[in-house]
């Protein structure tokens, strides 16, 4: 009885952590911004074609919004997914298509941290 109640607990966790990950490709589908940061760390590496940077989560979300007006989504889709052995992180890769045809490859890097994912690297790069 116990486990099954341990059961019942754990796993919407994982569902909603599961879902707070893909969301992230539907925010950058409609060039939600915020949406998108509310799952940033307090410091994320954002890299937009190869230039890294180490920024607070505001400055972050600036330079993504900058990006996504320049180069407004048209769709965000999931390629590939992947995890750590132990599940506390995670990766996603998909491709978002612009409004002018252009293509991107947007690879997303999440920790678990006490039970929400949450992005530490995000990283957007054209195909």
């Amino acid at each position: 009885m116990k486990l099954i109640f341990v059961i019942l607990l754990i796993v919407p966790m994982f569902l909603l952590s599961a879902q707070d990950r893909y969301s992230a490709f539907d925010a950058i589908a409609k060039g939600n911004v915020n949406a998108l940061a509310s799952q940033f760390d307090n410091h994320i590496e954002l890299c937009f074609n190869g230039k890294i940077q180490i920024l607070e989560k505001e400055a972050a979300s600036n330079a993504l919004k900058g990006f996504l007006e320049q180069n407004q989504p048209k769709t965000c889709t999931s390629i590939h997914k992947g995890s750590s052995k132990s599940n506390e992180s995670q990766y996603l890769i998909g491709q978002l298509t612009t409004t002018s045809g252009k293509f991107f490859r947007v690879y997303i890097y999440f920790e678990d941290i006490d039970g929400k994912s949450i992005i530490q690297e995000l990283r957007i790069d054209k195909e």
